[in-house]
């Protein structure tokens, strides 16, 4: 499934001529989540913002 929405994410980014998009995906129930992230420079946008490495 994450490969079907990081290819959906790529083809959204491209067809509204968006730097970037992140999709965050949150689980109440086990306290977790996961962003993915989809750009050319995402990685560094992540490692300013949040002080972790993807």
């Amino acid at each position: 499934m994450k490969a079907s929405i990081l290819e959906y994410m790529d083809s959204v980014k491209e067809e509204q001529g968006l730097d970037y998009v992140f999709f965050m995906l949150t689980n109440i129930l086990e306290e977790t989540t996961h962003l993915l992230i989809c750009g050319p420079e995402a990685e560094g946008v992540i490692e300013r913002g949040f002080g972790v490495t993807p």
